[in-house]
């Protein structure tokens, strides 16, 4: 398995790392995992699963002038950090996978060892390429593979419209017990947001959409956010917030490990979630699970991962006066909402998931 994360900790930031390490956990088959130092999935490390780590130097002191270089930097790098590990291993598979195949630095690789080596190669696209070159870049990449799957048939509709076509559709579980524990609360936040600090994500909507409730509708509500914050966005994300005058008012927590996100859900009131752009959608779940009712953009994939549940309010993608209006509508009965999010539930067990993916790439 040829892996990759962003920053340089072992911290899951998006639930594309979370449905692999998922995966690994459930594994009945022989597994090598060539991970980004340090490995996000190294507590695994087993006689069953190994797991290899490689390197790639990082140049943060141009963040500030280049903001874009590390990315650039860590793309270029990435291939070769994982054909030297694992050339010096002198590895042998029989199939190759690729569980996040829309980051070409990983693809790219898969292609090159899957000729390298005669074995099969398994793509996992969790995501339509924002980009324009890497949306190029992967079309004709996917076309190399033995076997691609997508976690939803929305997310594969919109694939084959860019010219990547997947055989199969194997969604995303969830474990609602860890969501239900208590912890204790001693501060309130009236909305919390959990994701990648980036444009598709939503963060530019949300400080818009905070700006429209504290300086046009005259709330002072709080927020934090939670996840990781690109070097290329930190500074622009900054400046919005000193231009709106919400530096009280948003608070960014940045990444996070899992029980302090939960312990976070439990001290929000709201979930907001103005993503433009998901395969599945773990973040409204873990919310509704956690009793705060979400607030999100209206995406196709939702009728496939959460369904029509109530306490799950879906509002036109850049609508953000009516973004606004409903956060403000629902903050004025939470205990009502929050007994409707309680009542939803998962489409999807995380066995059921691992075992499918896994018999697709044995098979």
């Amino acid at each position: 398995m040829l892996s990759w994360h962003p920053g340089e900790s072992a911290l899951k930031t998006a639930g594309g790392f979370t449905r692999a390490y998922e995966i690994v956990k459930r594994t009945n088959q022989p597994l090598i995992i060539l991970d980004k130092h340090p490995s996000l999935f190294s507590e695994l490390d087993s006689p069953k699963v190994r797991v290899l780590e490689y390197s790639v130097p990082s140049f943060n002191f141009l963040n500030s002038t280049f903001p874009l270089i590390n990315k650039f930097i860590d793309r270029l790098l990435t291939p070769i950090g994982l054909l030297s590990v694992f050339y010096r291993h002198k590895l042998s598979p029989t199939q190759i996978y690729v569980p996040y195949s829309e980051l070409p630095q990983l693809t790219l690789t898969g292609v090159v060892l899957k000729f390298l080596t005669r074995s099969k190669l398994i793509l996992c696209n969790l995501n339509i390429n924002s980009l324009f070159l890497d949306r190029v870049l992967n079309v004709i990449l996917h076309k190399f593979s033995d076997k691609t799957i997508t976690i939803s048939q929305n997310l594969a509709d919109q694939l084959k419209k860019t010219g990547i076509i997947c055989q199969f559709i194997n969604g995303v579980g969830f474990d609602a017990s860890i969501y239900k524990q208590n912890h204790l609360v001693d501060e309130k936040y009236d909305a919390i947001f959990i994701g990648r600090h980036t444009p598709e994500k939503g963060i530019v909507d949300l400080i818009k959409i905070w700006d429209i409730l504290v300086n046009k509708l005259g709330h002072k509500y709080t927020l934090i956010t939670v996840g990781d914050i690109p070097g290329y966005m930190s500074g622009h994300i900054d400046s919005l917030i000193s231009q709106y005058g919400l530096g009280g008012l948003v608070k960014l927590r940045g990444k996070v490990n899992d029980l302090e996100k939960n312990k976070l859900l439990k001290k929000s009131r709201i979930c907001v979630f103005p993503s433009r752009q998901e395969g599945w959608g773990i973040v409204p779940m873990e919310a509704l699970t956690s009793g705060l009712p979400v607030v999100a953009y209206n995406l196709p994939v939702y009728s496939e991962s959460i369904g029509d549940t109530p306490g799950f309010f879906v509002i036109e993608v850049g609508d953000l006066l009516g973004f606004a209006r409903k956060i403000e509508e629902v903050s004025t009965n939470i205990p009502k909402y929050s007994l409707l999010a309680k009542k939803w539930r998962p489409r999807h067990t995380w066995d059921s998931i691992a075992q499918k993916e896994l018999e697709i790439i044995c098979s």
